[in-house]
């Protein structure tokens, strides 16, 4: 058991020893087809890179499912960290036996994070080439967000989504990642047009809502929060207080303080209202009663 051995090196300090009885430990109850003890042995061993080879050459490859090779791809990556193994084990993977969904998966899990260079070449295994753009392409809308693209990559990504676009499975998604794209890289106008043929309200309204305030064009970000009260119910009090902070943020004191009141009448038993409540309180403005319900004089 490991907890004797971990006694014992805590006891007299003697690593060699430790390594020694977690030796004779795996060799004394190891059962053939038991790849995840393995694993389990690597795991603790992962410190000692000639222990981690020790154990990796117990594996026997030739009976191991793709699933469990994958498994231990997993450890060697997000575990281990050990980026050669991991790679040397997908190699081991038998992908003419591998659903397009399964690579999908794998590469998600895996490669996104711990192994970028190795995304498009896996991808490259799958068959649909529809798909396989798309997923290339999430990829890249991720990759973007997070600063991961190589330039190679980051001049591929919107010429390559505007390709999904044209692929009705993927057409929708595809805009509105093309859109964040453009926004991210401050191309407002584009990506307002992408959200629009995303059309995916009120999401890509309140993305539009965003866009034109990074451009510095409050009017028009409020001519579409006025669009969002007016057809979404549900998100009426959010759009009205959003008013009223855009127009804070252009400096327009009265209008601000108009939009809170607005709020306070209108949604009165609201999240928002309390918000405004506190906010007309903040700069002085009396509140009072009128007909039953919370009204700024």
């Amino acid at each position: 058991r490991k907890d004797i051995a971990d006694m014992f090196f805590l006891a007299n300090g003697d690593r060699a020893a430790w390594h020694k009885r977690m030796d004779a430990q795996f060799d004394a109850f190891q059962k053939d087809g038991d790849f995840n003890r393995i694993t389990q042995w690597i795991i603790w061993n992962r410190e000692y890179p000639g222990k981690v080879d020790y154990y990796y050459k117990k594996y026997n490859f030739a009976k191991m499912s793709n699933a469990e090779i994958m498994k231990v791809i997993n450890t060697f990556y997000a575990t281990i960290g050990n980026q050669e193994l991991a790679r040397i084990l997908i190699g081991k993977l038998d992908f003419d036996k591998m659903s397009d969904s399964t690579i999908a998966r794998f590469v998600r899990a895996n490669l996104w994070s711990y192994d970028r260079p190795m995304v498009e070449r896996i991808y490259a295994r799958m068959q649909d080439p529809d798909y396989k753009r798309w997923e290339v392409f999430d990829f890249f809308h991720w990759g973007e967000q997070h600063g991961y693209l190589t330039d190679s990559q980051k001049k591929r990504a919107i010429p390559l989504g505007m390709e999904v676009t044209g692929i009705d499975k993927y057409a929708q998604d595809a805009w509105h990642w093309v859109a964040h794209i453009h926004l991210w890289r401050g191309q407002y106008q584009e990506a307002i047009r992408a959200f629009n043929m995303a059309d995916k309200p009120p999401t890509t309204l309140w993305e539009i809502v965003d866009a034109y305030l990074a451009w510095g064009k409050p009017e028009q970000a409020i001519t579409t929060l006025q669009e969002i009260e007016n057809f979404f119910a549900h998100l009426r009090p959010q759009a009205a207080l959003r008013i009223a902070h855009v127009y804070k943020g252009m400096g327009k004191k009265k209008l601000y303080v108009a939009g809170l009141r607005r709020v306070l009448k209108m949604y009165p038993k609201s999240g928002q209202s309390s918000t405004a409540h506190v906010e007309l309180e903040g700069m002085g403005e009396p509140i009072v009663k009128i007909g039953g319900a919370i009204d700024a004089d």
